[in-house]
This record gives C-alpha cells, sequence and structure tokens, in this order.
C-alpha cells in the first residue's frame, strides 16, 4: 500500500514539473502560438517554400492547409450573415430556482443546413459558463423553433448582458457571433414563509386579526386587573370580585393590524464584498414583505429612497419585488436621499435590514426601530447590541422559527 502511494506522489510531482512555468516573462510572446490558426499559416507557409524549392508535391499540401484554414474562418462568418434568432420567454416573472420555459426562434436563408450554433451570454453572469442551448442542425431555407427550460440560479433581470448566437463549425478554430433579440425575464428573490407579525402600536382595528400581549375588547381572555372607572360591567369577572371583595375587571385581546414599515438598506457600505450576504438580505426583505401582510398588517417598504406600499399580491408588491430584483449584485453605489412622505407616522414599527458593518449615521433616528443585520459569514456577526435578529445565510431554512421567537420574546 506504502509502494503505491509513493509511486502516486512520485508522479505527481513529475506532472508538477512538466507543467511548471519556468519563463512567465515569455507568455506574451508565446500564447499566440497555441492559436490553431498561427500554426496553420506557419505550416501553410513552409509547405509552400518548400515546395516551390525542393519537392512541388508540397505545393498540394499547401493548398489543402491554406483551404482548410480559410473554411474555418470564412465558414463561421457566413453561418452568421444568414440567420435571424429571436428568445422568447412563456413568462414575464419567475421564482429564482424555478424554471421557465423558453423558445429560440431562429430563421435560416442561406440553402444549406447549419451546425453547431450555441447561445451564449445574458443569462448566467459568469462569461464561462456552458451555452443556455445548443443546436445541433438546422434545415435549409427554415424558420425553426427550439424549446428550452431555463432556471435561473439567481435573482435579477434577464438577460444580464446582450445574447449571442455563435457558430465555431467546421474546425473550432475561431468563433463568429452576433446579437440577437430577447425577451425580458424578471427573476424575483426566494423568499421564507412568516407566520407571525411583531406587537407593533395598532393603526387600525379589526375582529380578525388579535394580539396576544395587547389587551382589547376581543377574543380570548388574557387575565383580570382591578376595575376601573369607564369599564363595562358586562366584563366584571363576578367570582373573583366575591373572592377579593372588589370589582375585578376581565382583560381580552385586542383586535388591530401592525403598520409596518421595512427599510431595506442594501448599499455596498452596508456590504462590502458581501455578495451573499447582500442576497440573503434582499431574501429576507421579499419574505417580510410577502408574508407580513396575509398576517393582515399594513406593510410598506423604504428601498433607495423609494417608498412602496406593499398591498397583498397586487401592484404594489409585485413593484417592490421587480426592484429587488433589480438591486445591483453588488448593492447601491450610496443611500439615497429621504423622499418626501417617508417620516414615520405614530405608533408604526420600523424593521431595518443592514449589513453587519452598518452605519449609524446612515440609520433612521428611530429609537423603536428594530435592527435585522445580516451577514454572508458567521464569522463576520458581531456582537451588536443594537441588532434585534441576527441573520447568516446559513440562518434562512430556519428564518420561519427565528422570527416566531423574535416576535415574541
Amino acid at each position: 500500500m506504502s509502494t503505491k502511494a509513493s509511486s502516486i506522489a512520485t508522479l505527481d510531482k513529475t506532472a508538477a514539473v512538466f507543467q511548471h512555468d519556468f519563463c512567465p516573462w515569455a507568455n506574451r510572446w508565446v500564447y499566440w502560438l497555441k492559436n490553431p490558426v498561427v500554426v496553420l499559416t506557419v505550416a501553410t507557409g513552409t509547405a509552400a517554400f518548400v515546395g516551390m524549392f525542393v519537392n512541388p508535391f508540397l505545393l498540394l499540401i499547401a493548398v489543402v492547409l491554406a483551404s482548410i484554414t480559410v473554411m474555418g474562418l470564412v465558414w463561421p462568418w457566413l453561418t452568421m450573415q444568414g440567420i435571424e434568432c429571436e428568445v422568447v420567454f412563456e413568462r414575464k416573472r419567475i421564482r429564482q430556482d424555478k424554471p421557465v420555459a423558453a423558445k429560440l426562434r431562429i430563421s435560416n436563408r442561406w440553402p444549406w443546413p447549419l451546425w453547431g450554433l450555441a447561445l451564449k451570454r445574458g443569462f448566467e453572469h459568469d462569461e464561462f459558463a456552458p451555452p443556455a442551448a445548443a443546436l445541433g442542425k438546422v434545415s435549409a431555407w427554415s424558420k425553426s423553433e427550439f424549446d428550452w427550460e431555463f432556471t435561473p440560479k439567481h435573482r435579477g433581470v434577464f438577460p444580464v448582458d446582450s445574447p449571442m448566437i455563435e457558430s465555431a463549425f467546421p474546425f473550432g478554430f475561431w468563433t463568429a457571433r452576433k446579437p440577437i433579440e430577447c425577451g425580458q425575464l424578471i427573476v424575483w428573490p426566494t423568499s421564507f414563509p412568516l407566520k407571525h407579525i411583531p406587537d407593533a402600536a395598532a393603526a387600525d382595528f379589526c375582529d380578525d386579526s388579535l394580539s396576544d400581549h395587547r389587551a382589547g375588547d376581543f377574543g380570548d381572555l388574557l387575565g383580570t386587573r382591578l376595575f376601573r372607572e369607564g369599564d363595562s360591567l358586562r366584563r366584571v369577572h363576578w367570582a373573583q370580585t366575591a373572592r377579593h371583595g372588589r370589582l375585578i375587571f376581565c382583560e381580552r385581546q385586542a383586535g388591530a393590524v401592525a403598520s409596518i414599515r421595512v427599510i431595506a438598506q442594501l448599499t455596498k457600505a452596508e456590504f462590502p464584498d458581501d455578495e451573499v450576504g447582500l442576497e440573503t438580505a434582499i431574501q429576507v426583505v421579499a419574505s417580510l414583505c410577502e408574508f407580513l401582510p396575509r398576517e393582515h398588517a399594513q406593510v410598506e417598504c423604504l428601498l433607495h429612497g423609494q417608498l412602496i406600499q406593499v398591498n397583498g399580491q397586487g401592484s404594489g408588491f409585485r413593484q417592490l419585488m421587480d426592484a429587488l430584483a433589480a438591486v445591483p449584485r453588488d448593492g447601491f453605489e450610496s443611500p439615497a436621499r429621504q423622499c418626501r412622505g417617508t417620516q414615520t407616522v405614530e405608533g408604526m414599527m420600523t424593521l431595518i435590514i443592514c449589513g453587519g458593518h452598518h452605519q449609524a449615521e446612515h440609520l433612521p433616528r428611530n429609537s423603536a426601530a428594530k435592527i435585522i443585520t445580516v451577514s454572508g459569514e458567521t464569522a463576520d456577526i458581531s456582537a451588536d447590541q443594537r441588532a434585534w435578529v441576527q441573520l447568516t445565510p446559513d440562518d434562512l431554512p430556519r428564518l420561519a422559527d427565528i422570527w416566531r421567537r423574535a416576535c415574541h420574546a
């Protein structure tokens, strides 16, 4: 066993020697030799020179090599001149990591079929990502549709760059590209269900939403207290009154609709070099604004100076999710100026979602505001005394439980 391990180690060392770059300073003069076109051009010139002065048969080889070079350069260019392409998505909006049907419509005006077409760029942030769609053959003088399933791995507005149809057929040493028309697809961030609301001051009253931490005239019995002038005699607890010799009053739940403002601090200063933390914060904002209205809360979101009223699954919610999808991948450049009508009203709860590097001067001066800090790495979370909740990407699957405990802490 040890002999086999030593043999493998020896092979690894030998491979490392052969793969080591001993002359990095010479790369700029050597790398161009790796291009097949350069090799074919040199071979063609050598064959032609030898054919003229030594053996005329080598002239035939020079002609063949020249033909291969010209065909490899001209054929991809001709392919691009004879096609028109368009990409259409079945839906305008989709969730992150959810598939959507897409169609590639391609028209071939040439009297011969085309091979080796690929759809690149615009569908991944990585320029070296594999093609979104690859076509083996397109018939001559035809209009074709190719269906494929696109699953966006990131939220955003697609295409992220101008899509290209490209071909390197037949030899692959030169690739011709052509921009194509593409419909817009808005990919919303992932959200996680939440089923509780914090005990905020009531902005309105409603029998359908009851708070266990606020006394009122509706719902279940919370406890008892001494009778106060003005209380209704209908809610006097007569058994306790007889026991204590004085009027005891019954406290019940209060029906209320909580008014909540979510402030999303999604700037580069909040998330420096922390793209994962920024994406986590966006998902937290999306979760709050999607599921708190289902708990009969009036929710509004302040995002980069824009105040958006979230009305369930209506136009306000779509506007917010579209805005979250369009947030730059590294965050906004700087905090936006506060617009009119963004002052916090009395009785409104404020939730501030920010990064682990939040700066006090950029936060609203509201002592009642609850701060939710988000960081891409567990080690980046500091012991912030102002933070109400501290989250990392690993906490998202159990966000509902963390949120429930925070609401009733």
